[in-house]
């Protein structure tokens, strides 16, 4: 109640940069990101949001990574300039990667390196419940991967950002393994991932590195059951799809204070079933195979 206080009374500090680009008109928006998919929903969603509540006229663009398009595409309303040369970790230089795209700092009349999630955003956990529009199912996706129906049980392996938080948001793979053994035949599985980390089953249909992040949202949609997967980008963008679709997540956790768990919301699409799983003392590797598994068959 406080925070929805704060930002009624404007002492949110972006309710007062909004107020004063609305002031002083200034309209075009420029965000520089070269952070994780995850944080679109979790902080962008809701800081594009607080902004227009504000200033319903500003325009926004965003100068980011080749591997986030998809999904800020999800996001209504934004012009998404991206470049190849920008990599994760590493710093930009924005003139130079704008001019490449044909564009100069001064056509923008705010530039915003760097957010301030914790001051500017805090105010929304538990109260703002991020939505992704979903395109047109991509309808050569199914016939591509050779799948027919609804059977499948997802799985995202690893987040691939070691290096990236503090904490460790990746399940042993020898975990998985042991849970792929155990899973009956008759229980197919699908793998996602950015690319392929070990060698899997031969029973396992190995999709990491082959999809699109569309096209695995849309095989998540429209042919797995459940999915299986640690605090990560993909169970953010599977979570906060705004369209309605059965799904029964299983979620791995260290630390519970962060990703959709902090955001404190339920998902937009009605007939998702959220189960998460947390470790002792914040540490994932406490998770055991027999419990993930007997949730697993409780889905």
């Amino acid at each position: 109640m406080l925070k929805k206080l704060e930002k009624f009374l404007g002492l949110n500090p972006l309710d007062k940069l909004a107020k004063g680009w609305k002031k002083q008109n200034k309209k075009k928006i420029l965000l520089v990101w070269n952070r994780g998919l995850g944080d679109i929903p979790l902080w962008l969603y809701g800081m594009f949001k607080q902004i227009k509540d504000v200033f319903q006229e500003a325009e926004f663009f965003v100068l980011t990574r080749q591997d986030l398009e998809e999904g800020f595409s999800l996001l209504q309303d934004i012009k998404i300039l991206v470049s190849s040369s920008i990599k994760r970790g590493e710093s930009i230089n924005i003139n130079q990667e704008l001019q490449a795209l044909g564009y100069s700092v001064s056509f923008f009349d705010v530039v915003l390196e760097k957010i301030e999630p914790k001051p500017w955003l805090k105010w929304q956990r538990g109260f703002v419940v991020p939505k992704l529009c979903f395109p047109d199912d991509a309808k050569d996706v199914a016939k591509k991967f050779g799948l027919k129906e609804k059977k499948y049980l997802g799985v995202h392996l690893c987040t691939e950002t070691e290096g990236f938080y503090k904490d460790e948001k990746n399940w042993p793979l020898a975990n998985f393994l042991q849970i792929f053994q155990k899973i009956s035949r008759d229980q197919p599985v699908l793998v996602f991932g950015h690319k392929k980390h070990g060698e899997l089953p031969s029973h396992i249909l190995d999709l990491r590195g082959e999809t699109t992040l569309i096209e695995m949202l849309t095989l998540i949609k429209n042919y797995c059951r459940g999915l299986l997967a640690p605090d990560s980008g993909v169970l953010c963008m599977v979570y906060y799809l705004d369209c309605d679709f059965p799904l029964s997540v299983v979620s791995l956790w260290g630390n519970p204070n962060v990703g959709v768990l902090k955001q404190g919301v339920r998902s937009p699409n009605k007939y998702l079933k959220h189960k998460p799983l947390r470790g002792k003392h914040k540490d994932i590797k406490t998770l055991t195979v027999d419990k993930v598994l007997k949730t697993l068959k409780s889905i």
